[in-house]
């Protein structure tokens, strides 16, 4: 089963307050919106937990955090959308010195059974680049961005962004891609039904999952990577000078690319270069390995 497909099966079985009204006409939707904005004291750790939420956090040179959260409802009568935009609700707290708490959620009343509106949630965030950030977002995309700190990411059914992000951290990523530029620190990434794609590499990346797609451009011999996956395909493009690093590829009922037609044995190649760069360890069941 694709991961579209199982995205979709997914997505029947999520709460009413998921589901867009079915009509013909649902372009012509009316949007009603309330934005809040909150500043808090620089903390050393910010928490997001989103659900059905898109999240935005970006570093910027302030000693503050600065949030603006957008709650959205949608419907064909504005009425409908005004009336059902309360069940939508926003809490941010300061908890004592050290870390910012924020967290969108949905308070229908118990004797409504299902709502008519479509439901969204946006977040941007600026926060100091040195920084803890933790995410936990169920459907929706996150984007992180110009911060040199920890992170820890789970995602469930929705899209991951990184752009010139330092540091080390855990991201955990399921039916979503993700895609990261500028990426410099210790990372691991755990992956089920994604896509990911990530650029200009520096450090150590470690790849585990499963039914995943992998594509990493380093930016230089000094990065490493690790990747233990299942029924997963790993394309590494290291440039003109393949033999800046060693290899241990092996795989299951796939095939091992590498230039210059190097000998794989047993669908399994070592490789020592013997130069100063860094290992890449392959190992995969049911998948392609391609160096190129």
């Amino acid at each position: 089963m694709t991961r579209i497909a199982l995205f979709i099966g997914m997505c029947l079985l999520v709460s009413p307050l998921y589901l867009s009204a079915q009509s013909p006409n649902a372009a012509r939707l009316e949007v009603v919106t309330k934005t809040i904005k909150r500043e808090y004291p620089s903390a050393g750790k910010i928490t997001i937990k989103g659900e059905k939420a898109n999240i935005d956090v970006q570093g910027w040179d302030q000693p503050t955090i600065q949030v603006q959260v957008r709650l959205i409802a949608k419907h064909q009568q504005r009425a409908v959308a005004e009336k059902e935009l309360d069940y939508l609700r926003f809490f941010g707290e300061r908890k004592g010195s050290r870390e910012v708490y924020l967290h969108n959620y949905f308070a229908v009343p118990k004797n409504l059974k299902s709502v008519e509106s479509i439901f969204l949630t946006e977040y941007i965030v600026r926060v100091p680049h040195q920084i803890h950030i933790r995410i936990d977002n169920y459907v929706g995309n996150s984007k992180i961005s110009a911060v040199d700190g920890t992170l820890q990411i789970d995602l469930k059914y929705g899209d991951l962004e990184l752009q010139n992000v330092a540091g080390t951290g855990t991201v955990q990523l399921n039916l979503g891609d993700m895609r990261g530029s500028n990426v410099n620190g210790d990372f691991v990434l755990i992956s089920h039904h994604a896509s990911l794609s990530l650029q200009n590499l520096e450090g150590t990346l470690k790849v585990e999952g499963a039914n995943s797609k992998l594509e990493v451009r380093p930016e230089n011999e000094s990065f490493a990577l690790q990747v233990k996956g299942r029924n997963m395909d790993v394309t590494v493009y290291t440039g003109p000078e393949p033999e800046n690093y060693d290899y241990q590829l092996a795989t299951t009922l796939g095939s091992i690319e590498y230039p210059n037609r190097a000998t794989v044995h047993n669908n399994q190649l070592g490789i020592n270069n013997q130069r100063s760069g860094r290992l890449m360890d392959i190992q995969v069941a049911i998948g392609n390995i391609i160096i190129r």
